[in-house]
């Protein structure tokens, strides 16, 4: 599926998500923090690190809220040994992910039990930059690069409020990077969050 109908198909499914009501909250900021595992293609690469998440909601109807989430992905450091031209080279290859994106929220049951458990979507861009360090005996050359490609996010996470106006969750999301140079860039979050003006569960 091409970016242009990811796209259509997450405006079809907010405006089928439900009618606008009002409600004691007007939106909710969370944030907070967790462990990244790439996989795939990006996982021979680089290695598993941490991951910072901010995150604003709002509520569409009782069952279902959008928003949109800002991530900030720091990949670590994994050194491989392999040949080029018949010379040994060791390469070391690290990343940073910056992923900004729109979701939709729904919830898979009612509000009124302690916790919540919610299925999540979303699409967005992927701002991604590789840092490459080659290694041979006469010498090592750092690459580095950036690229902007689309990407999308899909998971599920159950949070609970903690007082009246606040709220934690947690969920693991399964992102993929919509990258035009054959790779298979695909990587996991899970992760804590921490919500600030949740006046209904979860915000």
């Amino acid at each position: 599926m091409n970016v242009k109908k990811r796209l259509l198909l997450l405006a079809v499914v907010m405006l089928l998500a439900g009618e606008h009501r009002a409600y004691a909250a007007a939106g909710s900021l969370g944030v907070g923090g967790g462990l990244s595992l790439p996989t795939a293609d990006l996982g021979r690469g680089v290695g598993k690190g941490p991951c910072f998440s901010i995150s604003w909601s709002y509520p569409l109807s009782s069952q279902r809220q959008i928003g949109v989430d800002g991530n900030y992905t720091l990949l670590t450091e994994k050194t491989q040994a392999t040949q080029l031209m018949g010379f040994p080279v060791t390469a070391r290859e690290k990343a940073t992910v910056v992923e900004a994106a729109p979701y939709l929220r729904v919830l898979l049951a009612p509000k009124r039990v302690r916790v919540v458990p919610y299925f999540k979507v979303g699409v967005g861009i992927d701002y991604v930059k590789p840092d490459i360090t080659l290694t041979t005996a006469y010498g090592s050359i750092r690459i580095t690069e950036s690229h902007v490609w689309a990407g999308d996010l899909v998971g599920l996470g159950a949070a609970t409020l903690v007082g009246k106006t606040r709220a934690v969750s947690v969920e693991g999301l399964f992102h993929q990077i919509l990258s035009t140079d054959g790779l298979s860039d695909e990587f996991f979050t899970i992760a804590i969050m921490y919500w600030f003006g949740s006046g209904r569960k979860p915000q």
